[in-house]
C-alpha cells in the first residue's frame, strides 16, 4: 500500500491527546477544498453488539447449518459412491476430504475477497458456485472427475460461504462476541444432526444423483442468508450521505427559483419564500472537518500510544481513509473469546477507542505489504500478505502449534466419515448408523458453545482446558473399535464430537495467548492451510488402512492415538521456552 507521508504528504507528528481540538486543527492546518481533518473514529465503525447483529447470527448459523451440515453427514454417502463408481475406500473417502479440506484452504482468498468486496456478495458467490458443483458433479464418469467437480470446487464455494459466515458476526459484536459467536456455531452441530436423516431418508427414496439436486437447491438457500449480511456505516458514510442529500435538495431549490425569477412579478413573495428557505439550511461544507464531497486527501488524526495518550496525524487518500471500516484491518476479527479479557481492551476507556486501538492498516503505522500481484486490488493483497506472512515461522511457539494442528486434522475427520459405515459393518441398521452421525453433530454444539461460556471467564487459562478437551476426544476416539452395542457407539461418538468441538473452539483463545493478538490473523491464515492439507490426506489414509486391513479399527486407533500425542505435546507449550518474552496478550 501507498503511504501518502512518503511522496510528500503531512509527517507523522506526536501531540498530546489533550492539545487536540478543533481550533488547533484549523490552525496547524488550515482544511482546503480538496482536503479534511478528521479524527480515526469517523472512519472506522463500532459493532452495535446487538440490534441488527442478531439477524447476522442467524444469517451465519443457517450458512454454517448448510455447509458444515452437508460437510460432516456426507458420510452416509460413501458407500453409494464407491458403488457407482467401483473406487476403493480410500480414493472414495478423498471425495469428502476434498470437499472439507478445500474448504479450509480458501479461507486466505474467502477472507481477501471479503475485504474488497464485502461479505454480502462472497457469501452469495460461493453460495452458487457450491450448488454448481453439487449439480455438474452427477454428469461425473470417473471418481477422479467427481473430486475435482464436487471435492474442489465444492470445497471453494463452501469456503466462501463460510468465511462471511465468521467474519460479519465478529464485525456486528465485540463484548457480546463470545455468545453471538457460539449461536453461529450451533449450526454446525444442528445441520449435522438435520442432515444425517436426511441423507438417508434421500438415498432411500431416490439415487445419489437426485440426492445431489435437493441438496443442490438447498445449498441455493445461502444466498438468502448472505443478503441479509447488511454492511455497517461509519460516520464519514452517514455524513457524506447527508451532505449529498443536502446538495441535491439545494440543486433542486436554485432550479425551482430560476424557473420562478422567469415569470411575473406576482410570484415575487413565492421567490423570496425560496430564498429563505435554501438559505437557513444548514452548511456542513464550512464545518471544521470541511467538506466530504470532492476530497482529495485527508488528515487523519489517530493513537500511536494507547499509554502516553499521544495522536498522530497521517495524511490518506479518500480510498485509504475507506480502508479503516474493512474488517480484515482488525486485528481481532478472528478472535472468538471475550475481548473484554484482552489488554487492549482494558488499556482504552470504551469499544471505540478499543476498535480504533486495533485498526492495522499499513498505511497508518508506515507498514509496507508484499505485493503480491500488481494486478490484484491493494486490499486483496494486503490480506494475503498478512494471513501468510511466513515470518511467523521464526517464533517457537507456533511453530509447535502449526505442526500440532496439522497432526490432530488428519485424525479429526475420521470418525465423521467412518462411523456409520463401521456401524453398519457391525450390523447395525443403515437409519440407526446415520444417526450416530447427527450425534456427532450434537455433541460437537454442545462442546462449542460450553467451551464459548468457558472463554468469558476472566484470566482463563485457554491453554490447560484445551489440552484438557483435546485429550478426552482422542480418548474417545481409541475406544471407538472397542464399541460393539449400538449404545456403546453412540456413547463413545457423543464424547468425541463434544471434546472435539471444545477443542476447535477454544483454539483462537490458545493462539491469542502464546502469540498475540497481533499476530492473529497471521496464525490464523497459517494453520488453516495447514489444517485444510492434512484434512485432504488424514481419510483416505484411514481408507488405505481400511482396503489393507478390511476394518477401520486400525484407522480409530492411529486418529485417536494422535489427538492424545497432540495433547501432551500441547503442555510443551507451557515450558518458558515457548512463552515469548512480550506480546499483546492476556497473562
Amino acid at each position: 500500500m501507498t503511504n501518502s507521508m512518503n511522496n510528500g504528504g503531512t509527517e507523522s507528528e506526536l501531540v498530546p491527546l489533550n492539545q487536540i481540538d478543533e481550533s488547533e486543527k484549523r490552525k496547524t492546518d488550515e482544511p482546503t477544498e480538496s482536503t479534511i481533518n478528521a479524527d480515526i473514529n469517523e472512519f472506522i465503525v463500532t459493532p452495535p453488539d446487538g440490534g441488527w447483529g442478531w439477524v447476522i447470527v442467524l444469517a451465519s448459523f443457517m450458512n454454517q447449518f448448510i455447509l458444515d451440515g452437508i460437510c460432516y453427514a456426507f458420510g452416509s454417502f460413501m458407500l453409494e459412491y464407491a458403488n457407482y463408481f467401483g473406487s476403493s475406500a480410500a480414493t472414495t473417502s478423498a471425495l469428502m476430504s476434498t470437499l472439507v479440506g478445500c474448504y479450509m484452504l480458501s479461507a486466505p482468498v474467502g477472507s481477501a475477497l471479503i475485504n474488497k468486496f464485502g461479505c454480502r456478495p462472497v457469501g452469495i458467490s460461493g453460495s452458487i458456485l457450491a450448488a454448481i458443483s453439487f449439480v455438474v458433479c452427477t454428469f461425473s464418469n470417473s471418481i477422479l472427475t467427481m473430486i475435482v467437480l464436487f471435492g474442489v470446487f465444492g470445497g471453494i464455494g463452501f469456503g466462501l460461504m463460510y468465511m462471511p459466515a465468521v467474519i460479519s458476526v465478529s464485525l456486528y459484536f465485540e463484548k457480546k462476541r463470545p455468545l453471538a459467536v457460539g449461536l453461529g456455531m450451533c449450526g454446525t452441530g444442528v445441520g449435522t444432526f438435520v442432515f444425517g436423516p436426511t441423507g438417508k431418508f434421500l438415498l432411500d427414496n431416490m439415487d445419489w444423483k437426485g440426492a445431489h439436486y435437493i441438496i443442490a437447491g438447498i445449498i441455493l438457500h445461502g444466498c438468502v442468508f448472505a443478503a441479509l449480511i447488511r454492511p455497517l456505516q461509519s460516520k464519514h458514510d452517514r455524513k457524506l450521505k447527508l451532505e449529498q442529500r443536502l446538495e441535491n435538495r439545494d440543486a433542486e431549490a436554485k432550479g425551482s427559483l430560476t424557473k420562478i425569477n422567469g415569470h411575473s412579478n406576482g410570484t415575487s413573495e413565492k421567490s423570496e419564500k425560496i430564498k429563505r428557505a435554501t438559505s437557513s439550511q444548514p452548511n456542513i461544507r464550512t464545518g471544521a472537518l470541511g467538506s466530504r464531497l470532492n476530497v482529495g486527501s485527508i488528515n487523519v488524526y489517530h493513537s500511536t500510544n494507547r499509554l502516553s495518550g499521544q495522536k498522530s496525524v497521517t495524511t490518506l487518500t479518500v480510498e485509504e481513509a475507506q480502508d479503516l471500516k474493512r474488517p480484515m484491518y482488525k486485528k481481532d476479527i478472528f478472535y472468538s473469546g471475550s475481548v473484554l479479557n484482552l489488554p487492549e481492551y482494558k488499556d482504552t476507556s470504551n469499544t471505540q477507542d478499543y476498535v480504533a486501538s486495533i485498526i492495522s492498516l499499513p498505511a497508518m503505522h508506515n507498514k509496507t505489504t508484499t505485493n503480491i500481484c500488481s494486478c490484484l486490488p491493494r486490499q486483496i493483497t494486503d490480506t494475503l500478505s498478512e494471513m501468510l506472512d511466513l515470518s511467523l515461522l521464526k517464533i517457537p511457539a507456533f511453530n509447535l502449534i502449526a505442526f500440532l494442528s496439522w497432526l490432530i486434522m488428519i485424525a479429526y475427520l475420521i470418525p465423521f466419515a467412518f462411523t456409520s459405515v463401521r456401524a453398519v459393518q457391525m450390523g447395525v441398521e443403515s437409519g440407526k448408523a446415520s444417526f450416530l452421525i447427527s450425534i456427532l453433530g450434537v455433541s460437537t454444539m454442545l462442546g462449542r458453545l460450553l467451551s464459548c461460556v468457558i472463554a468469558q471467564i476472566p484470566n482463563l487459562r485457554a491453554l490447560l482446558i484445551h489440552n484438557i478437551f483435546l485429550f478426552l476426544a482422542g480418548i474417545s476416539c481409541v475406544v471407538m473399535p472397542f464399541c460393539k452395542t449400538y449404545i456403546a457407539m453412540a456413547v463413545s461418538a457423543f464424547g468425541y464430537g463434544f471434546f472435539i468441538g471444545g477443542h476447535v473452539a477454544l483454539s483462537p483463545l490458545v493462539l491469542v495467548d502464546l502469540i498475540g493478538l497481533d499476530k492473529l490473523t497471521t496464525a490464523y491464515g497459517i494453520t488453516v492451510l495447514l489444517r485444510g492439507v492434512s484434512t485432504i490426506i488424514g481419510p483416505p489414509i484411514a481408507g488405505k488402512i481400511y482396503d489393507t486391513f478390511g476394518s477401520y479399527d486400525v484407522a480409530f486407533f492411529i486418529a485417536g492415538g494422535l489427538i492424545v500425542f497432540a495433547s501432551f505435546a500441547f503442555v510443551l507449550l507451557e515450558l518458558e521456552w515457548f512463552k515469548p518474552k512480550s506480546h499483546n496478550s492476556k497473562t
